[in-house]
């Protein structure tokens, strides 16, 4: 039997229905821990050997790339001859994928650049505006975070030709609109003569390449029949209208995974009437997947109890059905609680109380154990009564850049090869340098902007000129040399990362009183992301798309196996883990001070039910929910969720 055939087996009725799905659209509304990954990989696969003669691709489209990266993974553990047959990536790698095979009809070239950092986007911002907009408009401009207003252009796919209208009518001024469209008409011409383009352009331009060319979106209905979107419910305007437009021609074989309890990122564009109108729109069925395989039956009934309170859901949701054995979960001494309740006097005591909490677990055994809490602050002060009870722990978040000299001046050289007229990143090219090699270094960035003329604007051999003219120790020129016969004399770019890497391995051994700060995270980080690339590209990615992956990566260091995962409820989403504490239960905490302000029937207080609900379904085996009486000095009451749940009653509330 095959690994597909003994995988199907495996299968409840609804999830096999889901499989076996062929033509038209389709909604699955998938509760936590139903198994929809499983079950969407298995559908992809079915398709796929259902049809070896055929030449067609699938679509898979989700949010994260490490929820594409798992897939991908999954589905050629099943079978490593899927390979050639797939995409699986999230919405901005495809629109990458795309525009560089078809952005050139809307003036994108093939190779153009990901800006992904603020710093990067705001250079050009400021120089688009003082060569493009009136002096009196840029004085305006000083009131307004302009970037922001330009991603929400984007996100709301808005041209540049209709920006004064559409500003004008979401409450911007007169002469606000005015200044702000000649800027972001400013911001895409500068973008487009540095052949470069944001993250929130990856989907505008890719809106209106396909609206501007409907042949090209039939031609991609062609190449993929067949399309997966995991996650649905997160997916914002311009992520659903992109789809739509894509599936011109009444296009209808897409498969939508969702579950509309479980939307969180309200704030960033994701609704639940999208649900409604993905039904609409594509005149979907809907299979419903409500058994829970991850936690406990007591956490399932806290999960029911909770968001039945929610009416922006599906009117005839099923409850979680709980699948897991109670039996399981005994220990020498008898059956384990799936929960517990932690009261606390102030904040700083709950933060001691749920550190000493999580030594006393880990003291009989070392399970997977996450601190969930609504905002970071609250993270931070767990983090530092575990710091002083020597329990490992890590913080998760986005990190966009590499934070050690040594990994900015190796990421700095590898851009400023693919890229030799774009001087942002000669600045981290002499200073990293400087920082990681040789603080004697005095080279100047105007330096190396003056000896670029004279290499016809190739900056890097600009830096290397100037670099050889520099008192270098032997070993630093020999890295020097490295860059000139790697990157600028050829493209060998394995060469270069490897030899860098083991100069700055002897500079750490050669001077153990003083590594090179944060070096070994990032080195972690490198060599996860390195991993992740070549999994996805294989193993020898061009430099463009080798760069291309990085920019979409985050540069955080994978975690000590063992470390305590402090995660805010939005960073959690897609994990799960044996032990899940999740603390500051309390009123204007969370639920939280602003969505209180809107009302208790309010979009905004749904939401944080339904983050309360995220959280809590992230337990596989214990809930350990936790309150203080003051946070910061300040009383609070108890959380109206821990009552709705039922873990106390509306008398101490």
């Amino acid at each position: 039997m095959s690994e597909f055939d003994t995988a199907l087996d495996t299968l409840s009725k609804s999830q096999r229905c889901a499989v076996n799905w062929q033509d038209g659209a389709l909604l699955v509304l998938a509760g936590p821990g139903s198994g929809k990954t499983r079950t969407l990989i298995l559908r992809i696969a079915r398709l796929l050997l259902d049809t070896p003669d055929r030449r067609f691709c699938v679509l898979g489209l989700t949010f994260t790339n490490r929820a594409a990266d798992e897939m991908r993974q999954r589905l050629l553990e099943l079978n490593p001859e899927l390979e050639d047959r797939l995409f699986i990536g999230t919405f901005h790698s495809f629109c990458v994928d795309v525009l560089r095979q078809d952005g050139l009809h809307v003036g994108i070239k093939s190779d153009f650049r990901i800006y992904s950092l603020d710093r990067d986007r705001e250079h050009i911002l400021q120089r688009c505006l003082q060569s493009a907009v009136p002096n009196d408009e840029r004085q305006l401009l000083r009131r307004y975070k302009i970037l922001r207003y330009i991603d929400r252009l984007h996100e709301h796919l808005i041209p540049p030709t209709s920006a004064y209208d559409h500003l004008l009518q979401e409450g911007t001024s007169e002469d606000g609109s005015k200044a702000l469209a000649h800027a972001y008409e400013a911001y895409h011409e500068g973008m487009k003569s540095n052949n470069a383009v944001d993250f929130s352009s990856l989907i505008f331009f890719t809106y209106t390449l396909f609206s501007t060319y409907p042949k090209l979106a039939e031609r991609y209905q062609r190449v993929y029949p067949y399309w997966c979107v995991d996650e649905f419910q997160d997916t914002n305007e311009a992520q659903y209208r992109l789809i739509a437009r894509m599936a011109t021609g009444g296009f209808r074989n897409v498969f939508a995974v969702a579950d509309d309890d479980q939307i969180i990122y309200q704030w960033n564009g994701a609704d639940y009437r999208r649900l409604e109108q993905f039904q609409k729109d594509f005149s979907a069925d809907r299979i419903q997947l409500p058994a829970n395989y991850r936690c406990p039956g007591g956490v399932v009934r806290l999960a029911n109890h909770l968001i039945t309170n929610n009416s922006h859901r599906s009117s005839d949701k099923q409850e979680l059905i709980s699948m897991k054995d109670e039996g399981e979960r005994e220990h020498d001494e008898g059956p384990i609680d799936s929960y517990e309740l932690l009261r606390f006097d102030s904040d700083d005591d709950e933060f001691r109380g749920v550190a000493s909490r999580i030594a006393d677990i880990r003291a009989s055994s070392t399970p997977t154990i996450a601190v969930l809490g609504r905002s970071r602050a609250l993270l931070e002060g767990v983090k530092e009564e575990l710091d002083r009870g020597g329990i490992p722990s890590f913080i998760a978040q986005r990190r966009d850049e590499f934070e050690s000299p040594a990994f900015r001046f190796i990421d700095a050289a590898l851009h400023q090869s693919l890229s030799r007229g774009d001087e942002r990143f000669v600045e981290d090219l002499v200073g990293a340098f400087s920082a990681a090699v040789d603080r004697e270094v005095t080279l100047e960035l105007e330096d190396v902007l003056v000896a670029a003329q004279a290499e016809h604007g190739d900056y890097l051999r600009g830096w290397f000129q100037q670099m050889m003219l520099q008192p270098l120790s032997q070993e630093a020129k020999a890295l020097v040399q490295c860059v000139k016969s790697t990157l600028i004399d050829s493209i060998d770019y394995r060469t270069f990362v490897n030899e860098a890497m083991d100069f700055f391995e002897s500079a750490c051994i050669d001077s153990p009183d003083d590594p090179l700060p944060k070096y070994e995270e990032d080195k972690k980080a490198w060599e996860a992301i390195e991993t992740e690339i070549h999994q996805a590209l294989g193993e020898n990615p061009s430099l463009d798309m080798f760069l291309q992956e990085l920019e979409l990566r985050s540069k955080e260091p994978p975690p000590a196996k063992d470390a305590v995962a402090l995660m805010t409820i939005h960073s959690a989403k897609g994990n799960e883990f044996h032990t899940v504490f999740l603390i500051g239960l309390a009123e204007e905490v969370l639920p939280s001070w602003q969505s209180l302000k809107k009302g208790d029937e309010s979009p905004e207080l749904e939401e944080e039910r339904r983050n309360c609900f995220v959280a809590i379904t992230r337990a596989e085996n214990h809930l350990v929910l936790s309150y203080a009486r003051r946070y910061r000095g300040r009383e609070k009451n108890s959380s109206r969720f821990l009552k709705e749940m039922g873990v106390i009653p509306y008398s101490l509330l």
